[in-house]
């Protein structure tokens, strides 16, 4: 256990190495979040009630604007790219040196993901919390919205390591992972509802839509988060059903990963 919170806390350092980077990340969620502001304010305007009355699918506008910008900026807090230093170490060689380390692999890359996911967190994540709410003058969340909100987002930082790992893996068969782990982002964008709120879709896919695992990667926590009126049961449920798929789908991980390791080529050392 102490060699894993030496992951940890090395990657949280090597998070803070590259300033300009975190510059970089800093402004570009910025300009996420300036985006999302006059896009959304402009439907909501465009709507009866106007900005101030309208309500659109059941959300305000800021619900709506909470919700697309904290998006935005949770987007940057999971994005620790798992399958491609996965891609990187199948590829070099390097990952015949974890065959023979006493740590289990899976549990090292998930240090690996804990330590970037807290850096991006402070660095990157927080910063842009803070402007939403400080700038644009957004309600802020009630306690116990703020409560249930981590709960579901540390179940939302599992299943993006987890299916990060998957595609990972799926290194050992192809030895590029260049199109899957593209085609990956497209499918966790859509339907997760990282880049709209699942409210604003149909109705018959949002009903198909509660089978898949993605509604609970960022709709789930941001729903909580945005809602104007606390309803705990049902928020639990909902983490409860996303405990359900972090179980489910890391025993498949796990799995597929044994299984790939019959498959193992490895070009380079």
């Amino acid at each position: 256990m102490r060699a894993y919170l030496m992951i940890i806390a090395n990657c949280i350092k090597s998070t803070f190495t590259y300033r300009a980077h975190i510059l970089f990340q800093i402004l570009t969620s910025a300009l996420m979040i300036l985006v999302q502001f006059f896009i959304w304010r402009a439907v909501f305007v465009a709507s009866p009630g106007g900005i101030e009355g309208a309500v659109v699918r059941g959300m305000s506008f800021d619900q709506t604007f909470l919700y697309v910008s904290l998006a935005a900026a949770l987007g940057v807090l999971m994005r620790t790219w798992t399958d491609w230093d996965m891609n990187g170490q199948i590829r070099s060689g390097d990952i015949i040196m974890f065959m023979f380390k006493p740590a289990d692999y899976m549990k090292y890359m998930f240090s690996n993901s804990i330590g970037f996911m807290a850096g991006n967190l402070i660095s990157i994540t927080i910063p842009s919390a803070i402007a939403i709410f400080v700038f644009f003058g957004t309600p802020l969340p009630g306690v116990l919205n703020a409560l249930f909100f981590l709960l579901a987002l540390a179940g939302s930082c599992t299943l993006t390591f987890l299916f990060d790992f998957i595609i990972g893996t799926t290194c050992f068969w192809t030895m590029s992972i260049w199109g899957i782990s593209a085609g990956k982002e497209v499918i966790i964008a859509f339907l997760s509802g990282a880049l709209i709120p699942l409210g604003f879709y149909p109705e018959a896919l949002r009903s198909a839509m509660v089978w898949l695992p993605f509604p609970y990667m960022y709709n789930l926590p941001l729903s909580i988060l945005t809602a104007s009126k606390a309803n705990p049961l049902v928020w639990a449920q909902g983490i409860g059903v996303q405990l359900v798929w972090v179980i489910v789908i890391l025993a498949a991980s796990r799995a597929y990963y044994r299984y790939s390791l019959r498959k193992l080529t490895v070009n380079g050392g």
